[in-house]
């Protein structure tokens, strides 16, 4: 995975922190920059590689302790971030 596609799945987790879980851009920033270095200083590498294989919405849901049922107008919602990050 390319720094870019780091910096973008991470972005999403942080756009569902916000939409989904209601935290403010900060808060969901500070959690999101916490586990992100916790995985990219795990070792050995391929559990990294393992680990951006979670939806980011999964990882949202993870970082709160409140996984999230996806109904269908949540599911759009969650394709427009994804679109919006990992198509710039």
């Amino acid at each position: 995975m390319t720094s870019h596609e780091k910096n973008a799945y991470w972005l999403v987790v942080r756009e569902c922190l916000i939409e989904f879980h209601q935290l403010s851009k900060t808060e969901a920033k500070r959690r999101v920059d916490f586990l992100r270095r916790s995985v990219e200083s795990a070792e050995p590498q391929i559990n990294i590689d393992i680990f951006y294989h979670n939806e980011p919405f999964d990882v949202a849901g993870f970082i709160t302790g409140h996984e999230i049922e996806m109904g269908d107008g949540d599911f759009d919602r969650y394709e427009r971030i994804l679109q919006g990050k990992f198509n710039q």
